[in-house]
């Protein structure tokens, strides 16, 4: 099923009542590990599966490879890393999330991303759900359980520093 079909409620999911639609919180759910993460599914412009091209000379170590989607090339970064999870190689069914960060195309790679999750947003635990798994507090937005198990919400405009965002910007540019 698409993420635009999974977005829209026709997923199977059961549709907010209007007046919560506001309170209604959808997120990719994806694995790294043994570990459940999400994503705000606004936030993600497209889930592909077309493999990486070869790395070449100069990339930057938190750069699995480029990827080629529509015409455009975008870096794939090493999500594992950057929460600081045991690097594993990733293969061509590795699926890539692509993301839109400072007007740039950015693919994170992930274990795998299973489903859209609607959460309310009351609850989502928005305490100290980082430091209990070892990670960087500004990664993590909160935590919220679903059926899949307790899922870490990410931050995505916390994962990348100015410098690695430069450093991504001269990838491409």
């Amino acid at each position: 099923m698409s993420l635009a079909a999974k977005r829209s409620g026709r997923a199977g999911a059961r549709a907010a009542a209007p007046q919560d639609a506001a309170e209604i919180v959808q997120v990719v759910a994806v694995r790294l590990g043994g570990a459940l993460f999400g994503i705000d599914v606004t936030r993600v412009c497209e889930i592909v599966r077309t493999g990486l091209a070869a790395r070449r000379a100069g990339l930057p170590a938190f750069v699995r490879g480029l990827v080629h989607v529509g015409g455009e090339v975008a870096p794939v970064v090493d999500l594992r890393m950057h929460l600081g999870l045991p690097h594993v190689e990733g293969d061509l069914d590795s699926p890539i999330l692509l993301t839109t960060l400072q007007k740039q195309t950015i693919g994170f790679m992930v274990d795998a991303a299973d489903d859209v999750v609607r959460v309310h947003r009351d609850q989502i635990d928005r305490g100290h759900a980082a430091a209990a798994h070892g990670l960087n507090r500004a990664c993590i937005q909160g935590a919220f359980k679903s059926a899949a198990g307790r899922l870490l919400l990410l931050n995505i405009d916390a994962i990348l520093s100015s410098a690695e965002m430069t450093d991504l910007a001269g990838i491409v540019g």
